[in-house]
Parts: C-alpha cells; sequence; structure tokens
C-alpha cells in the first residue's frame, strides 16, 4: 500500500466521539519469580446497560489481555457474595469460587 493510499484510508476512517462510559475495569498483572498472574479490579457497567453483555465483553477481554498479551496462567478477581448476577458472570467466564484463607492489613492512618 502506497503513502497515498494510507492517508486516503485514514481519511475514511469514521471519528468516534465518545459522550459516557458505560464500563470499564481494572487489570492489574504481576510478574512473579516463577509466573506471571493477574487480578482484576473495579468491574463497573453503567446501571442502564446491564444485561446487555457489556460486562461479559469487558471480562473476556481482560482475560484475554492477560492471558495472551502478558502470559499471566492465573487470574484472580473478588467479589461481594451479595452480588449474584457478578458472580454467575464469573463462574459462566470459569472462574471457580476458593476459599482462599485471604489476609489484609490496612495500613492504621487509613482506617475509617
Amino acid at each position: 500500500m502506497t503513502t497515498a493510499q494510507q492517508q486516503q484510508q485514514q481519511q475514511q476512517q469514521p471519528v468516534i466521539t465518545i459522550t459516557k462510559i458505560l464500563g470499564a475495569l481494572t487489570l492489574v498483572t504481576l510478574n512473579l519469580l516463577m509466573k506471571s498472574c493477574a487480578h482484576i479490579e473495579d468491574v463497573v457497567v453503567d446501571g442502564t446497560c446491564r444485561g446487555r453483555g457489556l460486562g461479559k465483553g469487558l471480562m473476556r477481554r481482560g482475560l484475554d489481555d492477560a492471558v495472551n498479551i502478558h502470559k499471566c496462567v492465573m487470574v484472580d478477581l473478588t467479589s461481594n457474595p451479595n452480588r449474584i448476577e457478578a458472580r454467575t458472570l464469573y463462574q459462566s467466564l470459569g472462574f471457580e469460587l476458593r476459599d482462599t484463607g485471604v489476609f489484609r492489613y490496612t495500613v492504621p492512618h487509613y482506617r475509617k
């Protein structure tokens, strides 16, 4: 493809204007000594868009990035037991509920 053809193709690309964020998630990756792993945080979907597959799409993209870009061998997330729909979504994507015995230390001046 010539430079002129590339410029013409770029000019034909539609301009997309984002007016509202409908969903997001945070993917945190860790490169450990023996493996890479990831943690998904803050999965959020606008209330008007729930039940339309946006959350599933976000999760699939996060998993795809974790596995194929960051070469993670496991992906964790936490979810409040009251979030029945979210937990059902996670399980439908292959996540398994674990009894981890996770401990947390909260810095004293940060405690509410």
